[in-house]
């Protein structure tokens, strides 16, 4: 039997983690392939290993003395080191990260090197091997990740590897050019290392036992969800749940190889399985509660309401009673069009913001755009959606609840106040 495991930056933020970590993979003989996060918080109000790795980067390309904040990121790691009692030492990486830092070898690699770094502790006190991600998993030159490629490349290097550690969120392009997934990626390692060894289960460790029906934030105790389709999980990830990385789900499922997320500090809890089918019968009706911040779906039930006369016009007047008149729709001037009697509201379309370059300042210089500064081609809503999240992978599904929330997202993405949408009044 074949687990790979994954452990993120909470697992990892300490020598005392480390343990933890150490005794779950080797009460295991299974779990065989070892993916770390870089190191996060080691108590509230500390930093994330990766946010200071940005923070000294940031420093270096404004050729800023970057030397003490690079420092106490190496002490982050010696603590880790001299904690668990080892002997190893990183300040070869740590001058070789210098001078890429100097040489402005960019965000990407910055962000890499927390993941990176972690890695080799993590395979020196396992005594597994260390892969480097560079090596395994191929991106292509526009950024977007080579499933095919890396899971040839990467079956073939663990084929006849025993144990390894190969660190998360980052590969390379094929000339050494180091990419990094969306926050967060580490789990699309975790899975795409699964795909790669053809593994029987794929643990994804967290600070939290799986899956609950609702926030904890929000709800006390909420119940566990021990069982959930790929399908479920992904509705609830969509809007809001965070427990895995939406586009861990993909390479897996593919695979069909299941997923359980466990706690790395209660090992014992059951925590949720996430599988493509199942024949259990849930406990509840509804599987899991989500939601997003100032978005509110609003779903209406009535018999033969299609065939009643002015029944969208009465709920329209309910919304201009409290005073809603703005509406934003992404090419809103074709639903404006079509929805005439909604031609007393004031609309406003999302993308006359979202795809011009002088709006949108995350357009690349090198998308082609008309004098206008409109792009081109490509400014739909998915691929806007791919463009501004940096997930590549992203899929518009079209039903009139995902449209309104990706029209949401993209709104939020582009950072604008409500004010600044006057240019894009229709």
């Amino acid at each position: 039997m074949k687990k790979v495991v994954k452990f993120g930056g909470s697992s990892l933020a300490s020598a005392e983690q480390f343990t933890k970590v150490k005794d779950i993979i080797c009460s295991d003989i299974d779990r065989r392939y070892v993916v770390p996060s870089a190191p996060g918080k080691r108590f509230s109000g500390d930093t994330k290993v990766t946010d200071m790795l940005y923070t000294c980067y940031a420093a270096a390309e404004q050729d800023e003395d970057f030397s003490d904040k690079l420092a106490k990121i190496q002490a982050r790691y010696n603590e880790i080191i001299n904690g668990l009692g080892l002997t190893l030492s990183l300040d070869t990486q740590f001058e070789e990260i210098a001078s890429k830092f100097a040489a402005k070898a960019g965000k990407e690699y910055a962000a890499s090197r927390g993941e990176y770094l972690n890695g080799i502790i993590m395979a020196n006190y396992l005594g597994y091997e260390f892969i480097d991600a560079a090596e395994v998993i191929r991106f292509n030159h526009d950024g977007s990740f080579n499933a095919a490629v890396t899971n040839k490349i990467m079956s073939k290097r663990l084929e006849k590897v025993e144990r390894a550690v190969i660190p998360g969120f980052f590969g390379a392009e094929e000339d050494g050019t180091i990419r990094t997934f969306s926050r967060g990626g580490s789990d699309i390692t975790g899975s795409i290392v699964a795909r790669a060894v053809n593994a029987n289960l794929y643990e994804n460790w967290t600070d939290v036992s799986g899956c609950m029906i609702a926030d904890p934030r929000i709800i006390r105790n909420p119940e566990p969800i021990t069982t959930i389709t790929y399908k479920e999980l992904r509705e609830l990830s969509y809007m809001g749940a965070s427990v895995l990385h939406e586009d861990a789900i993909f390479p897996v499922r593919q695979a069909g190889i299941p997923i359980n997320i466990k706690n790395t500090n209660s090992p014992e809890d059951k925590g949720t399985m996430i599988v493509e089918k199942t024949c259990h019968v849930p406990k509840y009706t509804i599987t899991g509660i989500a939601g997003k911040k100032d978005f509110v779906a609003i779903n209406i039930e009535k018999d033969m309401m299609n065939a009643e006369i002015g029944f969208g016009r009465k709920v329209l007047e309910a919304f201009e009673k409290y005073g809603v008149k703005d509406l934003y729709a992404y090419n809103g001037s074709f639903d404006k069009n079509l929805l005439k009697e909604l031609a007393s509201y004031r609309w406003f379309d999302i993308m006359k913001i979202a795809a011009y370059r002088q709006y949108n300042d995350k357009i690349p210089a090198s998308i082609e755009c008309c004098k206008t500064g409109k792009m081109k081609r490509n400014y739909g809503v998915e691929p806007m959606m791919q463009l501004l999240s940096g997930n590549r992978r992203y899929t518009e599904v079209h039903n009139a609840l995902y449209d309104a929330a990706d029209e949401l997202e993209i709104m939020r993405l582009l950072g604008k106040t409500l004010e600044e949408y006057i240019v894009a009044e229709i």
